[in-house]
């Protein structure tokens, strides 16, 4: 059974530490990240951050008895552990699946993918040569997309996997 908890900021490690002292090891864990490229100073910087921010997804069969789930409430690190996941099992499974279908070869999420790009919003490039650059979106076709930079409209080829991030 998968659980959602949240972790204190600093204290993932110690809440992994613990979690997999408690239950032998026999726990899973998944984080997803999401791979953030951007520019500083001509040079492309690859950083990572996790996508939910501080939430956790963890599985381990024991979480099916509640004398279980009440050892993981004072473990160290710790935030909350957040409700409704008995009924929610199959939306968390699903989700999980998304992301992982979503992922690169390093195992991050490819942003693109997961932002629904919506006509008449701002973006802003994170990385390829229109970067820092703010920009409107126009039309979302399957191959490209029509974009408004400044006073100029032109198409940007969806498959050159340019980074960008809602403004």
């Amino acid at each position: 059974m998968w659980i959602v908890v949240t972790y204190k900021k600093n204290e993932l490690n110690i809440l992994l530490k613990s979690l997999k002292e408690k239950f032998d090891k026999n726990i899973s864990f998944y984080h997803p990240k999401v791979k953030i490229s951007s520019y500083k100073n001509n040079k492309l910087i690859n950083k990572s951050k996790p996508l939910l921010n501080d939430y956790l997804f963890c599985y381990s069969e024991n979480f099916n008895r509640s004398q279980s789930l009440s050892h993981i409430i004072n473990t160290k690190g710790l935030k909350s552990l957040v409700g409704d996941y008995v009924i929610s099992q199959n939306e968390i499974n699903n989700f999980i699946k998304l992301c992982k279908n979503m992922e690169d070869k390093d195992g991050l999420v490819i942003q693109n993918k997961i932002l629904d790009l919506v006509q008449n919003q701002y973006y802003k490039f994170t990385s390829g040569p229109f970067a820092n650059l703010i920009f409107k979106l126009l039309e979302k076709n399957k191959k490209d997309l029509k974009v408004l930079i400044g006073k100029v409209t032109t198409k940007i080829n969806t498959k050159n996997n340019y980074n960008f991030q809602l403004v």
